[in-house]
């Protein structure tokens, strides 16, 4: 199961009301697993550390008006196939779309957390905002938990000349005052207070559409806190760019 992106049933039981059970993408935050549907080449930051990926359990989804949505979760963890836990985590997530504006504010109780993992506590909030041949989206988290908190906030602009030309800029700023999480340690896995990162892609579509892309991309990242890198000679250092 390791190698499946989605693997579930839905159920439509009316036409404002869904029903999916299985494996599924997580429904918080503003990046997706497929990069090529992002504004940017790699995900942020912030989709890697702060973020699930993926829930294995139930998902209900309500179509309340043309305007308002709303999904609540009951699952496995936090990219898990099973939990040891009694007690399914549970999600919900508010949805409004309406001239040109989207909204999704999620929440997400662990309610058997245990230290190392996510936050007991997430909220996540996406503000999205479309008009014509330029958008933006900004994405904001907070973790709270008895053994760790973080917050991250990524801002990411994107701007299509014509089908076969566009680009895309991310910056972001994620914060751990109290604890880094373990993929995010440097060579000599010194934990960090904080991070910074910069991104900006190009966007070439022969074809003019998604059949065929060239993204080439720069990206820039600076901690705080700690030489958290590791520059082209392994020596350690606190920013690296690719």
């Amino acid at each position: 199961m390791d190698f499946v992106s989605q693997a579930y049933v839905s159920w439509a039981i009316t036409d404002s009301l869904t029903l999916d059970v299985g494996q599924f993408d997580t429904i918080y935050g503003a990046e997706v697993a497929k990069s090529w549907a992002n504004p940017n080449y790699t995900r942020g930051a912030v989709y890697f550390a702060m973020q699930p990926f993926f829930h294995v359990g139930g998902k209900l989804g309500w179509q309340m008006t043309d305007v308002i949505s709303l999904t609540a979760i009951a699952v496995n963890g936090v990219n898990a196939l099973t939990d040891d836990d009694a007690t399914p985590d549970v999600g919900i997530q508010l949805g409004v779309e309406t001239g040109g504006f989207t909204l999704a504010a999620g929440y997400l109780l662990d309610t058997d957390h245990q230290p190392g993992e996510l936050a007991e506590h997430l909220v996540d909030v996406v503000l999205g905002y479309e008009a014509g041949v330029f958008s933006v989206v900004a994405n904001a988290d907070l973790g709270a938990s008895d053994d760790a908190n973080f917050y991250g906030l990524s801002v990411a602009p994107s701007f299509r000349v014509d089908d076969h030309f566009g680009f895309g800029l991310r910056g972001e700023i994620l914060g751990f005052p109290d604890a880094t999480p373990a993929d995010f340690t440097g060579p000599e896995t010194a934990a960090y207070d904080g991070l910074m990162t910069l991104t900006g892609t190009v966007d070439v579509r022969p074809t003019g559409d998604d059949r065929f892309m060239i993204r080439p991309e720069f990206r820039y990242e600076r901690a705080s806190g700690a030489d958290a890198f590791a520059d082209a000679e392994g020596a350690p250092t606190d920013a690296w760019w690719t």
